[in-house]
């Protein structure tokens, strides 16, 4: 293989992964494990995007783990045994179903 042929196949897979990397996006979200987010890598966008790999990243300021730094509830968040959550304007801790959490106890 000539030079000018290393460079033109160089050249040309390069091309082919920069446009893979244009198509892979990462976003992070609460992970099952307190503490912990996770860094998801996709292929594509929007609905059309598959999941490739999930990794642990551990939080800054960790949430869900006391009642000063619950998670923000909304529907389809991932529920966490023991995990402080911030309901509707109230903490509750979720331990198979909502329990209230009352700090002046």
């Amino acid at each position: 293989m000539t030079q000018d042929e290393k460079i033109a196949l160089a050249k040309e897979i390069g091309e082919k992964i920069r446009i893979l990397a244009d198509l892979l996006t990462v976003e992070r979200i609460q992970s099952d494990k307190l503490g912990n987010d996770w860094d998801c890598v996709y292929l594509g966008s929007g609905s059309n995007k598959q999941l490739l790999r999930q990794e642990y990243v551990e939080q800054e300021n960790p949430i869900g783990t006391s009642a000063d730094n619950p998670i923000i509830y909304a529907k389809d968040t991932p529920l966490i045994n023991n995990a402080f959550y911030l309901v509707d304007g109230k903490t509750k801790v979720w331990m198979g179903e909502w329990t209230d959490w009352d700090t002046n106890e």
